[in-house]
């Protein structure tokens, strides 16, 4: 019976789906695809491959994000293809769209304006002109991924909530994704060899005042609402990129992106319990 191989050893997300694919006892493994690890892959053996490495948290030269996020993978793909690998599931990312605030829906236009954005988008192109009959390939686009010891904005934020013992009332929507629950989608969509493009997301959205709420509540800190200066933040927001990131809306429009076959099994609530475990 042929394996599942999926690229990037030590990633956060590669990490994840191995622990959740061996839970399901489905047989994978998670290799390097550096140069050296790259030429003992045995493609053959695999039926499907997830690719999830990347140059993701990195300061890198927009050739380093080309040779890895575009070329490597086009690389790895047409190698599956030759070797009779069936399906290839591509993790991209929401920065395709290139958009910092308001809904993305399946008319917005894709527009990244990141090395990271423009990397994954060059390597999507490519991409869906190997897809044949033989060759399934499923690109997803997650949204900011979060869950315990994740890299990237939810750990920055989490460490800042434990002194924010003041939080600001602003209502506002961002669409984020739990890991396991972006484990379970990828399951998903090998378990049903989907192919196409999908966006998955927690289902709710995440309230950045709720979220640092509930990040103080799991770890037993008292917190104080107030809504006093929030019109000087609300007008933060559209002047201010770091207020726009924190407090501005960016998400997914649900009705367009929802798949009906699937649903994610971990609430936003019992998500950061689980991303706030043993801190």
């Amino acid at each position: 019976m042929k394996k599942v191989l999926i690229t990037g050893e030590n990633g956060y997300v590669s990490k994840n789906l191995v622990s959740k694919f061996k839970a399901e006892n489905i047989k994978c493994e998670s290799k390097s695809v550096r140069e050296t690890e790259y030429e003992k892959i045995d493609f053959t053996s695999y039926s499907t491959v997830i690719h999830t490495a990347a140059v993701v948290h990195r300061k890198g030269s927009e050739k380093e994000y080309i040779n890895v996020n575009r070329d490597l993978t086009i690389k790895i793909a047409k190698d599956c293809k030759k070797n009779g690998v069936s399906h290839f599931i591509f993790l991209s990312t929401m920065n395709v769209f290139g958009k910092t605030k308001g809904p993305i829906d399946r008319n917005t236009p894709l527009n990244p304006k990141t090395l990271y954005g423009k990397s994954k988008l060059a390597a999507e192109i490519k991409l869906k002109e190997l897809e044949d009959k033989n060759f399934k390939i499923a690109i997803i686009r997650p949204p900011m991924v979060y869950g315990k010891n994740s890299p990237g904005n939810y750990r920055t934020l989490s460490k800042l909530s434990r002194y924010l013992y003041v939080v600001p009332l602003i209502e506002n929507k961002r669409s984020m994704i739990f890991i396991d629950n972006l484990s379970q989608f990828i399951l998903y969509v090998y378990d049903n060899h989907k192919s196409g493009l999908f966006h998955p997301q927690n289902d709710e959205y995440i309230c950045t005042s709720n979220l640092i709420m509930n990040i103080r509540k799991v770890n037993k800190q008292k917190t104080f609402k107030i809504k006093l200066f929030n019109n000087l933040i609300i007008k933060q927001v559209n002047n201010n990129p770091l207020f726009e990131k924190i407090f501005g809306d960016l998400y997914y429009v649900k009705q367009e992106f929802e798949d009906n076959c699937y649903k994610n099994k971990i609430k936003f609530k019992d998500s950061i319990i689980l991303a706030e475990e043993d801190k």
